[in-house]
C-alpha cells in the first residue's frame, strides 16, 4: 500500500511477532490475569470519552507487552545457546 518494501517487511515482522506472542499467551492463565486489567483500563477510558487516558493506558499496555516479548525472545535465545 505504501510502496516502501522496507516498511512492508517491518510491518510483516511486527505482525508475526504479535501473532506468536498472542498464541503463546492464549493458554497462559497467569499472562491473561496480567493483561485483562490493562485491556479493561483502555476500554474504560474509551467508553468514558477520555482520549488522553485511553492513549496513556494503551501506551502502558504496549510497553508491557513489548517488555514481555523481549523477555520471551531472550529466554528462547538463551535456551538455544545452552542446549545447542
Amino acid at each position: 500500500a505504501c510502496g516502501n518494501e522496507l516498511i512492508v517487511q517491518i510491518g510483516h515482522t511486527m505482525r508475526q511477532a504479535l501473532v506468536t506472542a498472542r498464541q503463546s499467551d492464549r493458554y497462559d492463565i497467569e499472562a491473561q490475569k496480567v493483561i485483562l486489567p490493562s485491556h479493561a483500563m483502555i476500554l474504560d477510558a474509551i467508553t468514558g470519552h477520555d482520549p488522553a487516558k485511553a492513549y496513556e493506558a494503551a501506551q502502558e499496555h504496549i510497553e508491557h507487552v513489548w517488555r514481555d516479548m523481549q523477555k520471551k525472545v531472550l529466554t528462547k535465545t538463551e535456551a538455544k545457546q545452552i542446549f545447542s
